[in-house]
């Protein structure tokens, strides 16, 4: 309403209000009285505001059970102790002070949820955004996102960080599908200095000195044990892909040992099912220069069982027919396969000059 309601004084009241205040009223004073009061608590319990303000500065604005929709809402800088300074729209407790809240147990207990159902034609549904731009030099950290879990009694399982797409029915896809997608960017434009790496997926596992673990540790671990039929396709724990030429790459993988601790650079675990092929090069109508390239010293080629356990063989004749002028005695030989076809190297125990 343009009109709003005024306190009666003497200035704008006509009649004497009287030592005690009291005195006749418009009927239709009191009505635009009543209007205004509609306005803004149109039904008990129901209030209409345009504006709310604190009323001590400082204080902020308790509302019992809030249900905010519609519109988005500006926030401003909060501090929430142990050394964040947190833009918070809704607070669950703090890093200093969680919310004790108890045994979980009837429900499962979600803080935040969100669930939408789209369909989109050549556009993104999109759950979350985070957008941060730096704002001049620093020597800081930007996180898109943070993830903390403190555990310190026995617990089923923790996931800092959980993915899932459910495919069912019928999906002809017309792109990739990826539980988990990171890109990193270098404009053309960009110079990129200084001593940091660039990397798309970082792990870092950390173990104090004095800390006792009596499981396996992985820096990553790809469980495919949930495949349960033979697709079309390869499938495949890690791929790295060079599409058409139009990249460069000098290692598909690569390995640092910064300590002396290493038992070995690749472990073949097959203690729990056989394997048809170790290692399968396949070069499909191109040519790889050399399959497996040494340089500087190593003490040992090949580390081999016993002989007498394959693929060495003791004691062996090549050929192993009779012997005659061409037949070396060996003291034990490789077999190796040429398309199909046992083939033997010769091994010696001793040097002769």
């Amino acid at each position: 309403m343009s009109y709003k309601s005024r306190k009666l004084t003497n200035k704008n009241f006509i009649l004497d209000l009287g030592t005690d205040n009291r005195c006749p009223v418009y009927i239709a004073d009191y009505n635009k009285l009543r209007d205004d009061l509609l306005d803004i608590a149109p039904s008990d319990g129901t209030g209409t505001f345009d504006t709310i303000n604190e009323d001590t500065a400082g204080s902020g604005v308790t509302i019992e059970g809030v249900l905010l929709k519609d519109n988005g809402i500006s926030i401003a800088t909060a501090t929430t102790g142990a050394g964040w300074d947190v833009g918070t729209l809704f607070e669950h407790g703090s890093m200093t002070t969680p919310i004790a809240h108890g045994t979980v147990s009837a429900n499962d207990l979600v803080l935040d949820l969100k669930a939408i159902s789209a369909t989109a034609t050549g556009q993104w549904v999109v759950g979350d955004i985070t957008y941060l731009e730096s704002a001049g030099a620093s020597t800081g950290y930007f996180l898109g996102g943070y993830n903390y879990i403190n555990i310190a009694h026995n617990a089923g399982a923790a996931i800092a960080s959980y993915s899932e797409v459910d495919m069912a029915g019928a999906c002809a896809l017309s792109g990739n599908v990826q539980g988990l997608y990171s890109e990193m960017i270098v404009g053309a434009s960009g110079v990129i200095t200084g001593a940091g790496k660039i990397s798309g997926l970082t792990v870092e596992m950390n173990v104090a000195v004095g800390a006792t673990v009596a499981n396996h540790i992985y820096g990553i671990e790809v469980d495919m044990r949930d495949i349960k039929v033979d697709t079309a396709g390869d499938k495949v724990g890690i791929k790295v892909t060079m599409a058409n030429g139009t990249g460069f790459l000098d290692y598909g993988m690569q390995f640092s040992n910064e300590f002396s601790t290493t038992t070995a650079v690749v472990h073949f675990d097959l203690t729990q099912g056989n394997a048809p092929v170790g290692l399968l090069f396949e070069s499909g109508g191109h040519t790889t220069g050399t399959v497996i390239k040494l340089t500087g010293a190593h003490t040992n080629l090949l580390t081999l069982p016993a002989a007498g356990t394959a693929p060495v063989i003791a004691n062996a004749l090549v050929p192993a027919a009779a012997p005659d002028a061409t037949t070396m005695g060996a003291d034990a030989c490789i077999v190796v396969d040429v398309n199909g076809t046992p083939m033997y190297i010769p091994l010696y125990d001793t040097l002769h000059a």
